[in-house]
């Protein structure tokens, strides 16, 4: 519980040799390779740390990270990370970190058919619920969300603004960008989402056949 702060790395060893934790196990020796180096321990134990405040799912998500978790690993994403982890820390940012890969967790590679992308999620308190053009049922739907629902024939006010039952049922709400600044649209695109969004649409490609894709 509570905010986990990850440490700088230490010059020299990590901990004394025959150091002891809490309860008598003992703490690494380990040196780093100079200053600002990682050891491979410290290094692996950051990363989980890190990995937890921003992807904090029981398991990784489908379709693509489930088995590809090597895209957590890659230097883009780890500068992602921080950024994010930054950036909840100092300001208002939707949707909630617990929410943030939640179109992977509701949809999965098996079932999916469509995939429809959008730029990043609305910037106003409590509409963001980590999938594109959705917002939380009882929000009044934006004008995004309205021509949706248009198009599918369904009345923008006689059904739930919330796309969740579309998730549920294969389809992908991916935006370009995965989070924002509160007031402010488009303000994280800068930050490296695109990257892994496109790694994602390029894994969906490459093994599913008959998906339409669109770009609202």
């Amino acid at each position: 519980p509570g905010t986990v702060k990850p440490h700088g790395p230490r010059p020299g060893h990590c901990r004394p040799a025959g150091t002891l934790r809490a309860g008598g196990t003992r703490r690494h020796a380990q040196p780093h390779q100079g200053p600002g180096a990682w050891c491979k321990r410290c290094k692996e134990g950051r990363q989980r740390r890190l990995r937890q405040l921003i992807i904090p799912t029981a398991s990784p998500p489908e379709p693509c990270l489930r088995d590809s978790p090597a895209e957590f690993e890659k230097d883009y994403f780890q500068s992602l990370e921080k950024d994010l982890i930054s950036a909840y820390q100092k300001s208002s940012i939707f949707p909630s970190k617990e929410l943030v890969l939640r179109a992977f967790a509701l949809c999965s590679l098996n079932n999916l058919s469509v995939v429809i992308v959008g730029q990043d999620p609305y910037p106003q308190p409590g509409y963001a619920e980590g999938l594109s053009f959705s917002v939380k049922n009882g929000i009044r739907p934006p004008a995004s969300l309205k021509n949706i629902l248009i198009e599918s024939e369904n009345h923008p006010n006689q059904v739930n603004p919330s796309l969740v039952p579309w998730a549920e049922q294969g389809v992908l709400l991916l935006n370009r960008t995965l989070t924002v600044q509160k007031g402010e649209p488009n303000s994280h695109s800068k930050l490296g989402w695109q990257n892994f969004t496109l790694n994602c649409i390029d894994y969906v490609n490459e093994r599913k056949e008959n998906v339409v894709f669109m770009l609202w």
